[in-house]
């Protein structure tokens, strides 16, 4: 998916189509309405309240449902010509885009959510805009807009809804904002406009616009259809503090205000909740409110108003409104104004935290016209467009992190509309967010602060980028100026490596192009390495665009001397501080479409290296397709062979290898051949296939960039979102990636920030982990007394770093493990807080959940020793009293020479006997000890996998004691039983009984279950080639065998292939 956050913009002067162009007469919409063979019969099915209001509704103090229309017969009331009554449509041309009269834009038949009918948009070459009555609004509330939309067959064209702000006694709107872009939704959807506030007291009225957008081509065929439009007033409630950012470097005098405006006068003071990364409060405070200044000397947001010289000439022409009438008279600004704040919040150690509010006390209101439609149920495809997929608060002159950005021309518009979403269809209940269906009121208890967007922050050491690190941002859609206003948190990512557009027209200036040299070079000077990113061409180039898509394939298949002047002119400028190149964004895989590509590539190189010295180059590349060996012109054609058909899954066996196992390097077809591939997939991989990918690609000539987008905020618990994020990265640094770019940095559902520029959850897990792993190799992992995984990473000097989670714990209940890592260990969370070593006698007591964390300072010497200690058997005979044969290594892999004591200490005295169980021995570095010794076990042992320690002393440079972590199974491994039990309603205890057989030869087994008190349950396994056999033991008193230990004997028929097994286990209930 392409980056959107800062390109809704480019649509803002779309909201101002009814107010340049023409409104639709009656006559228009009989002329283009769709025949309507609607009968009584059929309009019965549809179930609707006796009196449903629509238009404008009277709104009570503190907000509510402002604005309904439904767009199907129900909007057309008036004169029934299949046209909504009272609003516009724009036809005619407008800054280039056609808009004409002949497409049909019409009320017509259509089973939707709410009904059987739909305005519906035929595409027909062309654009479609329509517009809703005036909507007064009330200085300093907030609007929030939704409706449903069906869209299909669209290839080129966008689908958006926008809102615009006006003065009565003005053309110009005031502010516009507009919701995501859709394509093809696969069903119903549900786009929804975020948020408008009306912070200008100039603003009398709002109107609605759904549009229809040709993109680089106009579609001649497609359909969209919209239905349920509601428009809500609620009260504005913000948050903010002095940091633009709100990323600190020191948690002296850290202040946050809230701002309210048209809350009900019940209210009389809010609750401040400070929370951690994970939702968990750290602490309230409860403010009173105290009244603002008045409503007329309030200043608006800065950053919202359309300054006059961003607004396009089309503005200048006459309102539609002098052809019809607003649907009610201008609202009175008279809603109440307050503040509170919270100073010096209680800010100790590094962090994210969200500050966010809630009333401390509301009588409650209700809105007795907020009523809406009941659901009509169909068996058409219905799917909801992500609630939490909210565009931006994007403008024409849009604020983000204190500057502001002009509007670009149409023709940016037209050829640039990014695709947001590529969903497929998907059941949903419709809807499930009106407010309380069946009454359409709100509840005593209603809160006007529940939707408040919470205050995001982080408190940071300062740090220095990172220096020749894998980690980097692709920054697809940002100017000079946009990168300009965000330094500061690019010096403080993480990153070692950045994407930056450096595409510019022919025509750009010195100006523009001064700026963009002084990014690069304040880039530079932090040793941050810059790829030029071609992801956008210039008007110029895709004006010579004549079939297809205008992407950056298509312009490089033009003739030489149509491309070359743009590319001499960037290179002239900035190469020498750049050096390298991408032809296309990360997710834009055109290039692999070029036919003759090596030979394609080879004269885009030849054109690059005329101005710059041997320049990197590379483009992106899907997964989905074999990696070519080159692309260099010196390799013979038989060795750049691109096959078409996608390279096959991960088989079954792949999964059974940790993704976080390093895998043997593969030697390289060429060695510094200054190529690589952004490589990415449509559907997003998990750390498990992104491994094997990287194996399965190990040796490839071109470096790797690997491109990675977290998963979604709307989709995703944070806890699940940060997991997957650091176990990519990890990942990426294990199998050797040369570059792990973060698709979009700044998003609101899968960023590490915000659209706003504000720090989102994912900030700090991607800064700490990248900052930690930088200049760091692989060096494996462990095995841990608890089995939490981890992996190891040393630096130059020897310091070992760890990296452990654990899948069985929770946040709320951790696993301890408590071992012996070193003398000088700390932790250091996700957030970046170091934390000192809990210790149990001389070992640490490691606190593990399933968010990975950090151990620095870990001893390599004894991190070697555990992970070169071999146990030459690790499965033993189930035979009772017989001495099975085994041995140990243990080898010196430290530098220096040590005396070493080993103890073998089995996991039950009582029925396990080792000889010998002890050995002193003396090893010079590289040297290794084999000893050999026997086990034998009593009956009382049990079947299954036991742990098996090893207790090493060791005397030399320092003196160290620890403890090896290994596992012995008593019994063949591939014969085993499992069990759980449970009581049930009558009170019976039922044990259930899996038997596995992996051995692929028939097996037969008479099973004995003993419990106290009771007699025992017998059971056959007969015949069993491969595969399980289940059954199910019951007890009727099983109430008091809870608690109690269980004992199951198998043993195998006489004659029949196998040892016997015995197994202990306690009984219990979920």
């Amino acid at each position: 998916m392409k980056r959107v956050a800062f390109l809704f913009i480019l649509f803002v002067p779309i909201a101002s189509l009814p107010l340049g162009g023409f409104t639709q007469t009656p006559a228009e919409s009989e002329k283009h309405a769709a025949p309507s063979d609607a009968t009584p019969a059929r309009d019965a099915l549809v179930k609707r309240p006796e009196r449903l209001p629509q238009g404008v509704l009277p709104v009570p103090e503190g907000g509510g449902l402002l604005f309904y229309a439904p767009l199907d017969e129900r909007s057309d009331r008036e004169d029934g010509n299949a046209w909504p009554d009272g609003w516009a449509r724009k036809t005619g041309m407008d800054q280039g885009i056609r808009f004409p009269a002949y497409v049909e834009v019409a009320i017509r038949e259509n089973a939707t959510p709410f009904g059987l009918r739909s305005l519906h948009f035929a595409v027909a070459g062309g654009g479609v805009a329509v517009y809703s009555p005036r909507i007064p609004i009330r200085f300093g509330m907030s609007y929030t807009a939704n409706i449903y939309v069906n869209i299909s067959g669209l290839k080129y064209n966008r689908v958006f809804m926008n809102i615009s702000l006006f003065n009565n006694k003005s053309a110009r709107p005031l502010k516009m904002v507009a919701s995501p872009v859709l394509l093809n939704t696969g069903g119903w959807r549900e786009l929804e406009i975020d948020r408008i506030t009306a912070d200008s007291p100039d603003a009398d009225y709002a109107v609605i616009g759904l549009i229809l957008l040709p993109g680089a081509r106009a579609d001649l065929e497609g359909s969209v259809d919209f239905v349920n439009l509601r428009l809500r007033e609620s009260p504005t409630v913000t948050l903010s503090t002095i940091n633009r950012n709100h990323v600190f470097t020191d948690n002296d005098g850290i202040d946050v205000e809230c701002r309210l405006i048209g809350i009900p006068s019940t209210l009389k003071a809010i609750t401040f909740v400070l929370e951690d990364t994970f939702g968990r409060p750290l602490e309230r405070r409860t403010v009173e409110l105290k009244s603002a200044v008045s409503a007329t000397d309030m200043k608006p947001m800065p950053g919202k108003t359309v300054a006059s010289d961003t607004v396009p000439n089309m503005m200048s022409t006459a309102l539609p409104g002098d052809t019809r009438k607003p649907s009610a008279e201008k609202r009175g600004n008279k809603v109440s104004h307050a503040h509170a704040s919270w100073p010096s919040l209680p800010i100790v150690d590094p962090g994210f935290y969200r500050v966010r509010v809630e009333s401390y006390k509301s009588d409650g209101y209700e809105s007795a016209n907020d009523v809406l439609p009941e659901p009509v149920e169909f068996s058409a495809p219905i799917a909801r467009l992500p609630s939490g997929k909210r565009a931006p608060r994007t403008s024409a002159a849009e604020n983000f992190n204190g500057f502001s950005y002009p509007v670009p021309s149409v023709d940016v518009v037209r050829k640039n509309i990014p695709v947001l979403y590529r969903h497929s269809a998907e059941g949903i209940n419709v809807p499930n967010d009106l407010p309380f269906p069946g009454t359409g009121r709100f509840p005593e208890s209603f809160d006007p602060t529940a939707d408040v967007k919470p205050l995001t922050l982080v408190y940071i050491e300062p740090s220095v980028s990172p220096v020749g690190g894998e980690f980097g941002w692709t920054m697809h859609g940002f100017t000079p100026e946009m990168l300009d206003a965000i330094k500061t948190i690019l010096g403080q990512a993480g990153i070692s490596q950045i994407k930056l557009p450096t595409w510019l027209p022919l025509q750009t200036t010195e100006k523009e192009w001064e700026r963009m040299q002084e990014i690069c070079t304040w880039l530079a000077r932090r040793r941050i390495r810059i790829i030029g990113l071609l992801d956008a061409p210039p008007k110029e180039l895709v004006d010579k665009i004549k079939f297809g898509e205008p992407n950056v394939a298509a312009v490089f298949t033009l003739p030489v001397e149509d491309w070359s002047p743009t590319i001499r002119q960037m290179l002239m400028k900035i190469s020498l501080l750049v050096k390298d190149w991408q032809l296309g964004a990360d997710n834009d895989p055109s290039m692999r479409e070029i036919s003759g590509l090596r030979e394609r590539f080879a004269e885009i190189r030849t054109m690059f290296n005329t101005v710059g010295y041997d320049v990197g180059l590379g483009f992106a590349w899907d997964w989905s397709y074999p990696i070519p060996p080159s692309f260099r012109d010196d390799l013979p054609p038989d060795e750049v062979g691109i096959a078409n058909a996608p390279i096959t899954p991960p088989p079954i066996e792949a999964s059974l290898v940790s993704p976080f196992e390093q895998m043997p390097p593969r030697p390289p077809t060429l060695l510094d051949s200054r190529e690589f591939l952004a490589l990415s997939s449509e559907v997003p991989l998990s750390p498990e296939e992104l491994a094997y990918q990287l194996r399965q690609t190990e040796g490839t000539n071109p470096d790797r960039h690997i491109s990675i987008e977290p998963l979604s905020k709307k989709d995703f618990t944070t806890q699940d979102r940060v997991i997957d994020l650091v176990q990519r990265m990890l990942v990426g640094k294990i199998n050797r990636a040369d570059g792990v770019f973060l698709q979009k940095p700044y998003d609101d559902q899968s960023g590490l920030m915000n659209a706003d520029g504000t720090p989102g959850e994912l900030f700090l897990p991607w800064r700490t982990t990248a900052l930690l792993l930088c200049g760091r190799r692989y060096a494996g992992s462990i095995r841990m007394p608890g089995n939490s995984t981890n992996v190891i990473f040393e630096d130059s000097d020897g310091n070992g770093l760890m990296v452990l989670w654990n899948e069985a714990a929770t946040l709320e209940k951790p696993v301890e493990e408590v071992l012996f890592l070193g003398r000088n260990t700390e932790i250091i969370t996700l957030d970046g807080r170091r934390e000192p070593m809990p210790l149990i006698g001389r070992e640490q007591a490691i606190p593990v959940g399933p968010v990975p964390m950090f151990v620095a300072g870990i001893d390599m010497d004894i991190t070697r020793w555990r992970q070169r200690f071999v146990l030459e058997k690790k499965v033993i005979p189930s035979y009772t009293n017989r001495k099975n044969a085994n041995s140990w290594t243990f080898e010196n892999a430290s530098k220096a020479g040590i005396a070493a004591e080993l103890t073998l200490m089995p996991p039950d005295p009582e029925s396990w006997q080792i000889t010998p169980d002890k050995k002193s021995f003396v090893l010079q570095a590289g040297d290794s000890e084999k000893t050999p010794f026997t086990i034998s076990i009593s009956p009382k042992a049990t079947s299954g996998p036991h742990p098996f320690h090893i207790r090493v002393r060791t005397e030399g440079a320092t003196s160290d004691e620890f403890t090896i972590y290994d596992e012995i199974a008593v019994g063949a491994d591939d014969v085993a039983i499992e069990f759980m039990t449970r009581l049930n309603r009558n009170g019976e205890l039922e044990v259930y009984q899996t038997f596995t057989n992996n051995t692929g030869r028939e097996v037969n087994y008479a099973c004995s279950l003993y419990a106290t008190g009771e007699p025992v349950v017998n059971h056959q396994v007969r015949k069993l080639s491969f595969g399980q056999d289940l059954h199910e033991y019951t007890f009727k008193n099983g109430a008091k065998l809870i608690g109690t230990m269980l004992r199951v004997d198998a043993k195998p028929f006489a004659g029949s292939p196998g040892q016997p097994l015995r197994y202990h286990f306690r009984a219990t209930t979920p």
